[in-house]
């Protein structure tokens, strides 16, 4: 949010502590334990929104076939995706406030890219140079084919650079600014103060309208609120074919 992530953090509380390594189907602990810079808080501070990544069995595949971000209202300093290889993004009317400050500045609010060489050329910024818009965020896959992200109608404080021209179309271009700062775990009435939709805004009415059918997720006609919450306070929802514990689905897969 507004704060470096984990300056809470100590490091006495990493040592020793392993990681869950995910596979497709399942997963299970990682039987090293963590010592030296990956039990240090400094490695761990980068933070992401979504943090994608790939099969460790298998490492040019991403685990999912494709992510849905949606009607979210977001005040971040950390990129909003981040990791490769990386499924498709399927970004529709979110708004979203970047408070990062670029790479020289304030280490509160400073952004800097994944140094690893695997990562070079897909960090993407916004067009101050200020905000870290993805980081190691993949546009083609390891055959050099375009991975087809569909991004359309987000709304943003900072517009992302060039280097998304083309896949993150149809921007709203309403003023994104959320009052207020965040601390701690909010009540429900505050959310909805902080990030509600004015209805004199053009977030109001400016994105598309979604449907989800077949297990995708279709954008149409325009006139549908940008963000997490409508001009009425009440949070936005997508009828879906089903909920937790999503055993629908289960029933569906092939």
């Amino acid at each position: 949010m507004d704060r470096i992530p984990g300056s809470n953090c100590h490091d006495a509380g990493w040592v020793g502590s392993r990681q869950f390594v995910a596979q497709r189907g399942g997963g299970e602990w990682s039987p090293e334990a963590a010592e030296g810079d990956d039990a240090s808080c400094s490695s761990h501070r980068m933070g992401t929104a979504i943090k994608l990544g790939g099969d460790d069995a298998n490492p040019d595949h991403p685990l999912l076939t494709r992510i849905f971000f949606f009607n979210n209202s977001l005040r971040t300093r950390s990129p909003l995706f981040r990791g490769s290889p990386a499924p498709p993004i399927t970004s529709y009317n979110n708004a979203v406030e970047f408070t990062g400050c670029g790479t020289l500045d304030p280490v509160s609010c400073r952004q800097q890219p994944d140094p690893d060489r695997s990562c070079a050329g897909k960090d993407f910024w916004t067009q101050d140079g200020e905000a870290l818009f993805a980081d190691c965020f993949p546009l083609r896959d390891q055959k050099g084919n375009a991975v087809p992200h569909r991004m359309r109608f987000n709304a943003y404080n900072r517009a992302p650079g060039p280097k998304l021209v083309g896949i993150d179309r149809d921007r709203v271009p309403a003023s994104v600014a959320f009052v207020g700062s965040v601390a701690g775990r909010l009540a429900a009435s505050a959310a909805e103060k902080m990030f509600a939709i004015d209805a004199t805004s053009s977030l109001a009415h400016s994105g598309c309208r979604l449907a989800y059918d077949k297990g995708d997720l279709t954008c149409f006609e325009i006139g549908a609120p940008v963000g997490a919450l409508r001009p009425d306070g009440g949070r936005f929802d997508l009828e879906i074919p089903f909920r937790f514990p999503f055993t629908e689905v289960l029933r569906q897969a092939p």
